[in-house]
Order: structure tokens, then sequence, then C-alpha cells
């Protein structure tokens, strides 16, 4: 990775940025509905200040897949923009957001990973070592309990493709005719996408789900017949 830098004769500045994730750390335990800090403290190991005008761009992984947030227009990006600190030769800062993973998160082990990448940097300002930009830990998510699923019924539900661009389609099968919705969501439970199918007659059903307007990165959906749930991760290209 190689800092941008604006036309121009500026003088040319150097730093090493190192990026740490504080907070979750390896071996910790995260449960659904409940609030936590992923905690970021940024380094600058590098001759030269980082300044306030100079911007990075924050981005958030879970088991790999880009966190989308949302922006002022009111659609979604998969990274932050962070400026407006100054950081000092050997000198470092806290970034701190607050998360909630809703109860659709399937449990278990998952990477969290952040790392902060170039956006708009005033005047020459190169990264000298590239290979320290980024930080994980790997965590528990405990699963949920209490959620009864549709295989007890006989039915089944899923989503593909899977990744998917634009559109995926949720494939049901229904032991018996039963109401139907669908909800999607992001990791911190924000419904982003949601719908009534109404009682579908037993049987063989794909519904068409557009997904055109969400950005890129790992989304959770949720499918409900009757009183019994359906969850499970999707990735979108």
């Amino acid at each position: 990775m190689t800092f941008i830098c604006v036309a121009g004769k500026a003088q040319e500045r150097y730093a090493d940025i190192k990026v740490s994730l504080v907070a979750p750390v390896t071996g910790d335990v995260i449960y659904p509905d409940n609030q936590f800090d992923i905690t970021t403290r940024i380094h600058n190991l590098g001759v030269d200040t980082l300044r306030d005008t100079d911007s990075g761009m924050y981005m958030l992984y879970f088991d790999g897949f880009p966190i989308s947030f949302g922006n002022a227009s009111g659609g979604y990006d998969s990274f932050l923009v962070l400026s407006g600190q100054t950081i000092l030769p050997g000198d470092s800062a806290e970034f701190s957001i607050q998360f909630t993973i809703d109860t659709s998160w399937k449990g278990g082990s998952t990477d969290i990973c952040v790392a902060l990448m170039p956006y708009n940097i005033s005047g020459n300002l190169y990264d000298t070592i590239l290979n320290n930009n980024k930080d994980c830990a790997s965590v528990t998510i405990d699963n949920p309990t209490g959620v009864k699923t549709i295989a007890s019924s006989g039915s089944s539900a899923s989503i593909y493709p899977n990744p998917a661009k634009n559109e995926a389609y949720i494939k049901l099968s229904l032991a018996s005719a039963n109401e139907v919705s669908y909800r999607i969501t992001d990791v911190t439970g924000r419904i982003l996408l949601q719908d009534y199918k109404g009682r579908l007659k037993r049987g063989e059903h794909n519904l068409s789900v557009d997904i055109s307007r969400l950005s890129p990165g790992t989304y959770w959906y949720q499918v409900n017949i009757g009183t019994e749930t359906q969850n499970g991760k999707l990735v979108v290209q």
C-alpha cells in the first residue's frame, strides 16, 4: 500500500502507520444483543507527523468480509473516513465504534479484523512499511438460545446464489401452508430489507429479493415461517 499523493511540489513526508486491535481480543466471548466496543489504536512509527488534514479509510471485517456503514446520503459504504487527528512521530491515537450483533448471527468462532487505508492525504506522504496496517482477533459468538428453527417442522429455507449481486432468491420448501416473511440485516441488527409474503401454499417456492442497493459486504437473513425461524449469512458482491 502506498499513500496517494497530491500533485505538486510539497515536501515528501514519511510515516509508518501501524494498526492494533485493542478490543475485543482473541479469546473474548461476545453475546448477541449486547453492545460491545471495537477499539483500534493507530500508531505513527514514521519520522513525520500525521496531520489532522490527512484522512484514511477505516475498514472492519467479520470472517474476511467487509462490514457496511451508513453514510450521509442514506446509502452504505464499506469504510468510514477518519480524519481530524494529529499524530506525532512515535505517538498513537485510539478510535472506537460501538457494535451490537443481532441474534441472527451464527454462533461460533469469528475473526474480527480492522484496517486503515489511505483516502485523502495533504502533501506527499508515504507509508514506508505496508504489512502492519491490519490487525485481527479471533472471538467466540455465543449461540443465541430459544430460537425454534424451521427444520423442526419439516420445512426448509435457504438463499441463493451466495455470494450474490443485485438479486438473490429465497428457496422455500413448506411442509404445510403457512405465513412467510423475511428480513435482511447488517451485523448490528439494523434491518435493511424486509417483506411479508402472506400465506403461501404447501410445496416449493422461490422468492426474489432485490439486493441492488446493498453495498458489498456480509449480511444476515432471517426467514420466518409461522412461528419458526431460519437464519443464515448472505454475502453481497
